[in-house]
């Protein structure tokens, strides 16, 4: 959410965004039901318009899918990511306060009203999702939920520190990243979804979502441990900037870069390599041996990066331009370590989070 011009710059810089090809093929037809391709969750201008989904599929984009398979002229504030259930779609409406259930062909089946939902993952018929609660500046009301999806009901909670954020799955663990909504935080929780059973980290401030491989959870994360500070100081306090491995059946976090280029998003593992995005000079890095390894530039053309997630091992990248208008969407393809433009598509305001279908 940007709430301030705190938060504008941070997104600038890297660290709330730790989110020769044709371009856009737009179609708005309801008859054009695409069944397949690209979900992206676009969270609209914040405090003004609603959000959409769009899907890519091919050359070709539909807009406003929600709105048009169920003729609703919206769908919320801040649609900011789609989960896949084994019956169907949950969206997660942010600053609408809610998670919209649909089936799939996004027909609405119900929702679930919530405060501040932030990020979820499903596994076996549930979905544990975070939330900031009624108060995002309160330090004790921060959740996990575990949501039944076919009752669409919530049936357990786990309290976390402060800013609850992103969420990632492996196994047994569950990680939840605490970057302190509209304070800072540093605290990382890992769950025992078994058991319940609780580990705190303290590690570095404004983590990022959360890329996993086999035995892994990685993040990047800024040096910026302060809610209030002047102009002249973001020079010299964000950085160093950080990438992080938690093990977590050791319990360890190591730190596998140390940087003083901002880092976009969240890292991207593809084909057992770890990348990352620097956001000032829009560059693709392997890292290797602690150290970044240029691999390509992104296209001069993108604005913003807003958020950065692999799926299908492909490094999307999501513009959010100027905030106001239709964002974009990149996609790359990574091959023997070479950076390769896929396509690229306009889709709805502040485009920030990929689901293949």
């Amino acid at each position: 959410m940007k709430t301030s011009f705190l938060n504008a710059l941070l997104v600038s810089l890297g660290i709330l965004s730790l989110v020769g090809c044709a371009d856009d093929g737009d179609s708005n037809s309801n008859t054009n039901r695409l069944t397949n391709g690209y979900i992206i969750a676009n969270e609209g201008q914040f405090g003004k318009t609603t959000g959409t989904i769009s899907i890519i599929k091919d050359t070709v984009v539909e807009h406003k899918v929600y709105q048009n398979r169920n003729n609703k002229s919206e769908i919320g504030q801040v649609v900011q990511q789609t989960i896949a259930t084994n019956n169907g779609l949950v969206f997660v409406v942010n600053n609408g306060g809610k998670l919209q259930f649909t089936d799939k062909a996004f027909k609405s089946t119900g929702e679930l009203q919530m405060a501040n939902p932030r990020y979820g993952v499903y596994t076996n018929g549930h979905i544990w999702i975070t939330s900031w609660g009624k108060t995002p500046r309160s330090q004790d009301n921060d959740k996990v939920y575990k949501i039944n999806t076919s009752s669409m009901s919530i049936v357990d909670s786990i309290t976390v520190s402060y800013g609850a954020e992103s969420i990632a799955i492996l196994g047994n663990f569950i990680l939840v990243t605490s970057k302190g909504g509209h304070l800072a935080n540093n605290k990382l929780t890992l769950i025992d979804q078994n058991t319940k059973a609780k580990t705190e980290f303290t590690a570095k401030y404004y983590a990022s979502n959360i890329e996993t491989d086999s035995k892994h959870f990685y993040w990047n994360a800024s040096n910026l441990g302060k809610t209030t500070f002047n102009k002249t100081e973001y020079n010299t306090s964000i950085a160093p900037y950080y990438t992080l491995r938690l093990d977590p059946v050791a319990k360890k976090i190591d730190t596998l870069l140390t940087t003083n280029e901002p880092l976009a998003g969240q890292p991207i593992q593809i084909n057992n390599t770890l990348y990352v995005v620097t956001s000032k000079d829009k560059t693709l890095h392997a890292i290797q041996n602690k150290t970044l390894t240029k691999v390509g530039a992104l296209s001069k053309n993108i604005k913003v990066i807003y958020r950065t997630q692999q799926v299908d091992n492909k490094l999307f990248i999501f513009d959010a331009v100027d905030y106001t208008s239709s964002g974009k969407v990149y996609i790359y393809t990574i091959k023997n370590n070479a950076l390769s433009l896929e396509s690229s598509h306009t889709v709805g305001v502040n485009p920030s989070h990929v689901l293949a279908n």
